[in-house]
């Protein structure tokens, strides 16, 4: 795996119910189409781990991001 950095992370505002992208401006979860409980700031890292038998795509999210970097995602950029 390459060595990571916040510039390699994506954020957005996420349902604080599903973690699926959210809808600030008509206060909605666009995944469950329901109303949102409040909106909290997600993580995704996507990077490629190559080894001797071959190379492989992984996304890992919030939690995981946050493990990574030793932070949680109000301390991030």
């Amino acid at each position: 795996m390459p060595e990571a950095t916040l510039d390699d992370l994506y954020f957005y505002l996420g349902c604080s119910k599903c973690g699926q992208k959210g809808d600030a401006e008509k206060e909605h979860c666009t995944h469950a189409l329901k109303l949102l409980l409040r909106l909290l700031y997600k993580i995704t890292f996507k990077f490629k781990a190559v080894d001797a038998t071959g190379t492989r795509k992984f996304t890992i999210f919030t939690r995981e991001v946050e493990t990574l970097f030793n932070l949680t995602s109000d301390q991030m950029p």
